[in-house]
């Protein structure tokens, strides 16, 4: 059975969705690792006591915690992933792609936010990869899942084909004309106008 001609979106989409699996599994290999951390570090007895926030612990077992999430984020950006290649071959099946997407930028959100306003030396709030992570899943990843469903929703099925092979030039013109007008309609969906 053949594929349907995909377009540019649900091919960029694609692309992006390899990507998060190599990190997804650059971040499940992470937690395992600091839960491997943690419990070689329990077996010999090398458990130093600590202090987070108001709580007594030891490193060993702040290890195994912080594995276990970091591994339990592996495996939903994973999940993720999956969603979006199946949405990146099949454009009527990209609804649960976006749910994820706006669920897990909202999630981010309101971690970010719980930080700021209600304890104010927690200091993930300030972690840079935490922003990173939210403007990728905000900017990059539902951007395609939209322009997808969109394209979808039109009836647009693969990419136009050109009646004429263009020159150079019009090929960079017409990159610029695109890298413009993705640049312009993020910041018009940032502000929320409708076109």
């Amino acid at each position: 059975m053949s594929n349907p001609a995909r377009t540019g979106t649900q091919k960029a989409l694609h692309v992006v969705s390899i990507i998060m699996i190599v990190l997804g599994v650059l971040v499940i290999l992470s937690g395992a690792s600091l839960i491997a951390l943690g419990v070689s570090a329990a077996t010999r007895g090398m458990a130093q006591p600590m202090t987070l926030g108001d709580t007594e612990t030891t490193a060993d077992t702040t290890s195994v915690a912080l594995g276990i999430i970091v591994l339990a984020m592996g495996l939903v950006q994973l999940v993720v992933a999956a969603f979006g290649l199946r949405g990146s071959k099949d454009a009527s099946k990209i609804g649960p792609f976006r749910i994820l997407i706006w669920g897990i930028s909202l999630v981010i959100l309101a971690t970010i936010l719980y930080g700021w306003f209600f304890n104010g030396n927690w200091y993930i709030q300030n972690s840079p990869l935490l922003l990173i992570g939210n403007v990728i899943y905000l900017l990059v990843c539902s951007t395609l899942a939209d322009a997808v469903k969109r394209e979808h929703d039109l009836g647009i099925v693969g990419e136009a084909k050109a009646e004429v092979e263009r020159s150079g030039s019009q090929k960079a013109l017409l990159v610029i004309g695109a890298c413009t007008w993705l640049a312009y309609d993020i910041m018009r969906q940032s502000r929320g106008i409708e076109a």
